[in-house]
Parts: C-alpha cells; structure tokens; sequence
C-alpha cells in the first residue's frame, strides 16, 4: 500500500473537527474519540482493501497535498499584497 492509498487517521484534537465534513460518508478520514478507538479505527482500515475506497483516498490525498496547501496560502498572501 502507498502513501497516498494509505488510510489516514487521527487523534481527536481541535482542528480535525474542521475536517469532519470529510468524514462522512465517504470515511475517508476517521477521528477517534480515544486510544481504544483509533486502534480500532486503524486496524479496520488497514483490512479494507476496497478498491473504490482506495481511489477516493487517493483522489482526497492528491487534493490535499503539502503542494496544494502551500499554492493555496500563496494565493492568499499573493491577493492580500
């Protein structure tokens, strides 16, 4: 499995809330409430070997790439010059 077929998964701090809407109901990425629960949460998600599930991750992270981000900011800063 690569990095960007990976599952992605998350402890439940403040800033994930924000990503909830990514949530559901693809589950492309999945919070935990505690330590039980994500250890669960990760071991479902390395048994799912769908492969429509695996392309929706793939299609999330490309999205969502450090690249992306830094244009993304870089449009910001560049429109607010």
């Amino acid at each position: 499995m690569n990095g960007a077929s990976a599952p992605f998964r998350g402890a439940s701090i403040p800033f994930l809330f924000k990503a909830k809407n990514f949530c559901a109901p693809s589950k492309v990425i999945e919070i935990a409430e505690d330590y039980d629960d994500f250890l669960n949460k990760i071991e479902k998600s390395l048994n799912n070997s769908d492969k429509k599930m695996i392309e929706k991750r793939i299609e999330f992270a490309s999205r969502h790439s450090w690249e992306n981000r830094f244009d993304e900011i870089q449009n910001i800063i560049t429109s607010h010059s």
